[in-house]
């Protein structure tokens, strides 16, 4: 059965949302307990990225991003890039 509900298509914006933020940072961010630790200079780099059209930097573990677990609070989630509903 489970095999009939997957896809390679984000269901919704919220799906295609966790998988940017996978695909830009390699995890999900708790950005609001993140806020107090992360590096400014790591944010301003990447807003900077963003304007110019240039790389974004990679996210490193000394930039002070809180992982978060997966949410699955609307009975969705993401696995290894596939969609599960």
């Amino acid at each position: 059965m489970l095999q009939y509900c997957q896809t390679d298509e984000p269901k919704c914006d919220q799906e295609l949302g966790r998988l940017a933020e996978i695909n830009l940072f390699k995890e999900q961010i708790n950005w609001f307990q993140s806020k107090e630790t992360i590096n400014i200079n790591y944010v301003e780099q990447f807003l900077t990225a963003i304007e110019n059209g240039t790389e974004l930097p990679a996210l490193t573990a000394n930039d002070g991003a809180i992982p978060r677990e997966p949410s699955i609070d609307m009975g969705i989630d993401i696995l290894h890039d596939r969609f599960i509903c």
